[in-house]
This record gives C-alpha cells, structure tokens and sequence, in this order.
C-alpha cells in the first residue's frame, strides 16, 4: 500500500451547521468521531485547505445516517493539482521564413532555458513546466537585421488554472530592407578627384601616343631630306 506524502482532511456536515473532521492516516484510512446517531451528515474530502493541492473528489461526497455502530466502506479517490504543464504554441508566418524561426522559453530572468524550431504545423511544445516559475516565450530568427526588418514578438505564459496545458500563438513577418548607397560629402568629393585624375591619365597617355608619334614621323622625314 502507497504511503501518503501528505494527510487529506476529511469532514462530516451535519444539520444545524454540525461540523466534525478528522485527518487520513499515512494509508489514506479516516476515522470520524462525535456524529450523533439519528443525523444525516454529508461526508466529503476538504478541498478548500489553504495551500491544498486537492483539485477534486470522486465522488464529490457521501450522504449517510448515522446509526448506533460504526459505518465502514466509505471510499474516496482524491485527485491532486499537478505543478506541471505543458505549454503549446504556434507561430503564423509566411512560408518563407518557417525555416528560419524558432521559440525561447525563458524564465523570470530572461534566461533562455530551451529553444524549439518549428515543428508541423508551425507548433512548438514546451513540456514539464514548474507552476512556481514564471516563463515568457520570444521568436528567434535566423534573417539578417542587415538585410530585413522585422520586430522578436515576446509574451509572458499565464499558468493554467484548472487544465495541464496552454496555448499560445504568435504573428511574425519580415519585410526587406531597400538597398541604400550613402555617400558622405568627404568620400563624395574624393570620388571626384579619383575621377578626374583617371581621366588626365587617360587623355595624357593618348597625347603623349600622338606626341611620340609625330616626332617620329619628324625625324624620319629630316632623314630621307638629307639623303
């Protein structure tokens, strides 16, 4: 037999606002004393206990008279709040940058404590988390801020209340940045001086080409005159 971490309290509630409760055993066995024969009491586990992790009792309660021996068989199965759950997201974005994404978990300190790339579906899934930590989950993307922009959608995860699990959903896009040539009045004028100095080098070696040329033809004509 299971040995009980913690004690569930269980009472008997009677008319005229007749209260009486006693504690389980370490094996669950509860024993309830001071119920008047002759009353109807309703018997029920206390969910209501300050800290209780008792969500609920199958059944809810048991309704009984009480007779002058002790009544047995009186049974329940207590169910217990988990402090996990899963958290399941998606991430509605084009197509094209699926490939690209990808979900942080993090906690309370913006520490990254798992990362998931999208699954089918554009799903992620979280698994296991504690309901004493806070976590955020933020995309992640692999495109260059250099070539597109786009804005890391973040948001904090609400702990379920009365389920094991939360759905979350994000909308992520990206649009391509222009191509911008800035040219700064410095480097501006110096690709003008670089320009012309191209130039004059340009035409000085075409003129000197012609320059060389026409001496030649001088000296080739001086020649055939002398003979």
């Amino acid at each position: 037999m299971e040995i009980l971490k913690k004690r569930v309290t269980v009472e008997a509630l009677g008319p005229d606002n007749l209260i009486e409760e006693t504690q389980s055993d370490n094996y669950g066995a509860f024993r309830i004393r001071g119920l008047i024969p002759g009353k109807t009491y309703s018997v029920r586990v206390k969910t209501t206990q300050k800290n209780s992790r008792l969500f609920r009792s199958e059944p809810s309660d048991f309704t009984l008279e009480v007779i002058q021996t002790d009544i047995e068989g009186i049974h329940f199965i207590v169910f217990r709040k988990s402090n996990k759950y899963d958290c399941l997201g998606t991430v509605d974005t084009p197509e094209e940058f699926i490939s690209t994404l990808s979900v942080q978990l993090l906690n309370s300190e913006n520490e990254v404590i798992k990362e998931q790339t999208l699954g089918p579906n554009n799903l992620f899934l979280f698994e296991g988390l504690d309901t004493s930590i806070q976590y955020s989950a933020k995309v992640q993307t692999q495109l260059s801020e250099k070539h597109y922009q786009y804005v890391l959608p973040m948001q904090r995860i609400e702990q379920p209340t009365d389920k094991h699990k939360i759905f979350i959903s994000f909308n992520f896009t990206a649009t391509q940045r222009k191509l911008e040539v800035e040219v700064e009045n410095g480097s501006f004028g110096s690709l003008i001086f670089t320009a012309i100095v191209g130039i004059c080098i340009y035409y000085y070696n075409k003129i000197n080409d012609i320059l060389k040329r026409v001496i030649n033809l001088q000296l080739l004509f001086q020649k055939k005159k002398r003979n």
